[in-house]
């Protein structure tokens, strides 16, 4: 392992790993996916049916009639597979429009090299910016923040560090953004986290409520036709009709009472409607899903980045009670200017949240965060003369905390007042916040290097909430989107 962190994989074994793992790329369907698909097309019960009827009508001697169900037949499945291959088509010309690279440990350089051609093993160089190629293990003990919402769906990016637990495990398809550090490769392709769910993605699809309706109207169709059939036949075979004509007039009647064109009218609705999605840039796969979006009662979308900006606010700064208090924010904001550890999307917010006056504040010592303390302590002199400010999970504040800051003064944390903060707490969870908590203490003659010690008899201040807050556009969005599913309710119930 020691050499692999020093000097990563020799150049041969490289190639060695590549052919026997395989490119790193995700599943993106089998071979002649799209061709299977297009055969598969044959196998809808009012396809089979009209092909009954073609070789039936073929059988007694209408050849006409054979050959215009069958060129109907044709030129529906055409029609649908014509839509898959050029969904197809469309997806892969975006797909070679993005050409990621990475950068690795090879022969002991750093080498930039097309992702596909990561192997295990490799020795990944990541930086703020980098999008994760693979699975990986985090060797390097300085902390890295991975935004990981494309696997979570989490606003806020998850902290990582060198180490045996779940901590220092990256994966594919998140990015970095913040900090510098290596990581090994540990799994490629479909064997990543990400790659299983590509894999998911590309099983065969269940099939629609539009499909199930069709099939189950194929089959009511051939039940009808085949208990039409037998009654005719019986029934002049009561009569003593000759056996033949009873049976050549039933198949006629069976030709006769197939609707030919309906699979080709499906079609051809459903394609003006994946036209119509395609004016707006979006790339139908299916045409059978073009009928699931009209009858769409729940939607189901991914909340950041979609509904919301994808960036966190602050949102409120509180004291145990629950009241207002700017002081929170105040000390909150001289603990994020002063760290010099990696600022992550709550020290950001908390900066942009409001301007003050940070200059008369110096920072004498600093504690960084670690994922045991949950907590970063800054010790900074100011117009309050040397204050320990500390910022970190609610939990691990209060439990070095032995007053609270109040309206009338610094107040003894008793048990009563350790319930109101839980109830305080509780209130900000349920409104869906994200809680840091703020605890400072006054350290006369405060100059020397700070321990995890120091961090006790703090005063807490208060807590900062934030919030990832809804886009702009999504109230209207959803709006005509409620408007659009009560129309579709109104079409259906007059249908």
């Amino acid at each position: 392992m020691s050499d692999a962190r020093s000097s990563g994989l020799t150049s041969t074994e490289a190639a060695a790993r590549l052919a026997q793992y395989g490119p790193n790329e995700v599943e993106t369907g089998r071979r002649l996916r799209v061709l299977r698909e297009g055969l598969g097309l044959l196998a809808n019960p009012l396809v089979l049916i009209l092909l009954v009827a073609a070789l039936v009508s073929g059988f007694l001697g209408e050849a006409v009639d054979a050959a215009i169900i069958i060129l109907v037949v044709l030129l529906s499945v055409a029609l649908d597979f014509f839509q898959v291959f050029r969904s197809d088509q469309a997806a892969n010309r975006l797909k070679s429009l993005v050409a990621l690279t990475t950068t690795v440990v090879r022969d002991g350089q750093r080498t930039e090299i097309p992702v596909r051609a990561v192997v295990p093993g490799d020795v990944l160089e990541l930086r703020a910016g980098d999008l994760v190629p693979a699975d990986a293990t985090l060797l390097t003990s300085d902390p890295l923040t991975v935004d990981e919402a494309a696997l979570t769906g989490e606003s806020l990016p998850a902290e990582k560090h060198g180490g045996a637990d779940k901590q220092a495990l990256l994966f594919a398809g998140t990015s970095v953004v913040s900090g510098v550090g290596e990581a090994m490769v540990t799994a490629t392709g479909a064997r990543t986290q990400f790659g299983a769910i590509a894999h998911a993605l590309v099983q065969k699809a269940p099939p629609t409520e539009f499909e199930r309706g069709a099939r189950s109207f194929g089959f009511i169709i051939t039940r009808t036709v085949l208990g039409l059939v037998l009654f005719v036949f019986l029934v002049n075979a009561l009569r003593q009709q000759p056996p033949l004509d009873s049976f050549l007039f039933a198949l006629a009647l069976a030709v006769g009472l197939t609707p030919e064109f309906l699979p080709m009218i499906m079609t051809v609705t459903l394609s003006q409607g994946a036209q119509r999605m395609a004016k707006e840039k979006v790339i139908v796969r299916r045409l059978e899903a073009i009928e699931n979006l009209g009858n769409m009662d729940v939607l189901c979308s991914d909340k950041t980045g979609t509904l919301t900006r994808g960036s966190v606010t602050v949102q409120a700064q509180v004291d145990a009670w629950g009241n207002d208090a700017q002081d929170v924010l105040r000390w909150a904001r001289v603990n994020s200017a002063l760290e010099t550890g990696t600022q992550n999307a709550l020290d950001l917010a908390i900066l942009d949240h409001r301007a003050g006056d940070l200059e008369s504040y110096r920072k004498i010592a600093e504690l960084p965060f670690d994922f045991e303390r949950r907590r970063v302590s800054v010790l900074a002199a100011g117009p309050q003369g040397a204050q320990l400010v500390t910022k970190g999970a609610p939990e691990s504040i209060i439990a070095v905390c032995s007053s609270v800051d109040s309206s009338s003064g610094k107040v003894a944390l008793s048990a009563e007042l350790r319930r109101q903060i839980e109830t305080t707490l509780d209130q900000l969870s349920r409104s869906g916040y994200h809680v840091l908590g703020i605890a400072h203490k006054s350290v006369p003659g405060g100059t020397g290097a700070l321990t995890a010690a120091d961090e006790g008899d703090l005063t807490l201040s208060g807590f900062v909430a934030f919030l990832d807050p809804p886009d702009p556009s999504a109230s209207g969005t959803l709006a005509r989107l409620a408007a659009a599913s009560r129309v579709s309710r109104q079409r259906r119930r007059i249908g």
